[in-house]
């Protein structure tokens, strides 16, 4: 999924802008956009992920049922 969104994001354009983390479910996925975007700390669990790298921007690339968790998974990073 990320490696689908995040390397054409307008964000990534940005001089201040910087991918620090990204999680997929899929291995390899996860390996061939983290490669693609200057190998980010990685991992399959988002909100672990997110409390580790406590992101200024949680960008949500997801399936539309995982959105209430992982929005919530964001503000629990931002809390933490």
């Amino acid at each position: 999924m990320a490696s689908a969104h995040a390397p054409r994001h307008r964000l990534q354009r940005q001089p201040k802008f910087q991918v620090t983390g990204i999680c997929d479910i899929d291995a390899k996925r996860l390996d061939d956009a983290a490669a693609k975007l200057g190998n980010p700390q990685k991992g399959f669990d988002a909100a672990a992920l997110a409390k580790a790298v406590k992101p200024d921007v949680f960008l949500l690339l997801h399936a539309p049922n995982l959105r209430t968790p992982m929005i919530k998974a964001a503000l629990e990073a931002a809390q933490s």
